[in-house]
């Protein structure tokens, strides 16, 4: 009893290639109905105009106020992806924190030995918000333009992972 090739079988030609060690493949499609499940491209890429959208707000005067881009930064997404990573830094040893600590004067001896353990304990928690709520920024920011709303997702993100928050600054 001969059994039938299924379908996908008879509509494409598979040519091995075993010069590769992973026996690496082509397959070329015989038939309209196997060329036509291939994916567009285009259907993966979000709309142009929310691109644009996002570029414009990263570029914008409001968003420069909010994030301080530096001069050699070339927009305030890159001034936050900066940002970001000063904080991962931070937060990547035992005294990495001492990274984002600005002393004023040049301090006498060893400026880990300045700080009291709760002192450290605040910078630490304050550079967890921080990047929490700069990595919500990225995502968020250019369709909520409201940097408040942002911190308090932000800050019910970290909350809901143990980060307990020394000092609450936020105008109510």
């Amino acid at each position: 009893m001969e059994t039938e090739k299924p379908q996908t079988q008879e509509n494409c030609e598979i040519e091995w290639n075993t010069k590769k060690p992973l026996g690496e493949y082509k397959v070329s499609p015989s038939s309209s109905k196997v060329s036509s499940l291939e994916p567009s491209v285009s259907s993966l890429q979000p709309p142009p105009k929310l691109i644009t959208d996002k570029l414009l707000y990263w570029n914008s005067t409001e968003a420069a106020k909010l994030f301080l881009p530096a001069a050699k930064e070339e927009n305030c997404l890159v001034a936050i992806d900066n940002q970001i990573f000063v904080l991962q830094d931070a937060l990547s040893a035992p005294l990495s924190y001492l990274t984002v600590v600005d002393y004023i004067g040049k301090p006498a001896g060893d400026p880990s030995e300045l700080l009291t353990d709760y002192h450290i304990w605040a910078i630490h928690q304050k550079c967890q918000i921080l990047l929490c709520v700069l990595k919500i920024v990225k995502k968020e920011m250019p369709a909520i333009q409201n940097w408040d709303a942002v911190c308090a997702q932000g800050l019910e993100v970290v909350k809901s992972v143990g980060v307990s928050i020394t000092i609450c600054s936020a105008k109510n």
